[in-house]
């Protein structure tokens, strides 16, 4: 059955997640550490660390969560924007659980990005028989662009590349027309700069309803 919770990370950290597997991504925000040590490092099986130490900051958190791990841990280090290489060290990591029968799985996509996101999921969708539970946690951010106005806060911005994402088919013909599904968030200039590079036959909306 799936549930979906809401909880307070103090809240969270009273539960027991004895014999969990931890999928968690080292990135510049504390939030993945945050996370992590929101876990009693005892009850946990082992942790698996995806980064890409793009910043120092980067660098200092995987320092700080292999620290927190006391060498119960596997390192997957990423290169930034190369999808083969998120495919291979996820690939790799999920093959290690199962041939551990590590079976109750936990991973935190507070912090990987959409596209490592898409290919772990993927990954573990294919496998997903081969484990007992598979639960995904996810920290809001309380804020970013720290000190920014409204008007310059940015997740990320513009678009650098426009290409399928691996395992995920699907290339552009120009003897087909294009149908572009745009699910709408707080980040519309994104969404513009999209639209106005891919000139899109027709565009599908999507929106959360907040109740």
């Amino acid at each position: 059955m799936n549930k979906t919770r809401n909880l307070l990370l103090s809240d969270f950290a009273k539960e027991s997640h004895l014999g969990y597997v931890l999928f968690t991504c080292a990135s510049f925000e504390k939030r993945s550490v945050h996370t992590l040590k929101a876990f009693n490092h005892k009850e946990l099986d082992w942790v698996y660390i995806f980064t890409t130490q793009i910043s120092q900051l980067a660098v200092d958190n995987c320092l700080e969560m292999q620290s927190f791990c006391e060498k119960k841990f596997n390192l997957y280090p990423l290169i930034n924007g190369n999808p083969l290489s998120y495919s291979k060290a996820f690939n790799d990591a999920v093959n290690e659980a199962i041939a551990r029968q590590q079976t109750k799985l936990c991973i935190d996509i507070s912090t990987f990005t959409h596209e490592m996101l898409l290919i772990l999921l993927s990954i573990v969708n294919k496998r997903q028989n081969e484990f007992e539970c598979i639960e995904f946690i996810y920290l809001g951010a309380k804020d970013y662009s720290i000190g920014d106005s409204h008007d310059l806060k940015w997740l990320s911005k513009g678009c650098k590349e426009i290409r399928s994402v691996l395992g995920y088919p699907g290339l552009l013909s120009p003897k087909k027309q294009i149908c572009l599904i745009v699910l709408v968030g707080y980040e519309y200039e994104r969404a513009i700069s999209l639209i106005n590079e891919m000139e899109p036959d027709k565009i599908v909306i999507g929106y959360g309803k907040i109740e």
